[in-house]
């Protein structure tokens, strides 16, 4: 009788301890994550002019993945592919209280790209 309640009382700690588990399951992604809302990066050439997406630079999404949500958060890669000399303004950086450091869209220049100014 002992060994069958001592079974029964164990089985139970262990059903209530996975409870906290599935309580705490990851979240969707908050609405001001999508880098649509937080980079407001620009390229444009020194002349002022602005380069053309497709034609001098192309943007590529890049994914971290955090334990806290249910989807990664997406960030944007600008690649810039022209020869000219371009300038990068704006800002592209996303916080959030569980990341411990924030997400940045990236500038990656091509081979040909010999100025920048930021």
């Amino acid at each position: 009788m002992k060994r069958k309640l001592l079974s029964i009382l164990l089985a139970l700690c262990l059903t209530l301890g996975l409870l906290p588990v599935s309580a705490m399951a990851a979240e969707p992604l908050p609405v001001d994550a999508d880098p649509s809302v937080w980079d407001t990066l620009t390229l444009t050439r020194a002349d002022g002019t602005a380069l053309v997406v497709g034609t001098d630079y192309t943007i590529t999404k890049g994914t971290y993945s955090h334990y806290a949500y249910t989807e990664p958060f997406t960030y944007n890669i600008y690649n810039v592919t022209t020869a000219d000399a371009v300038v990068i303004s704006g800002g592209a950086q996303y916080q959030n209280p569980s990341l411990s450091t924030p997400l940045k869209s990236r500038v990656v220049l091509g081979a040909a790209t010999a100025n920048v100014t930021l």
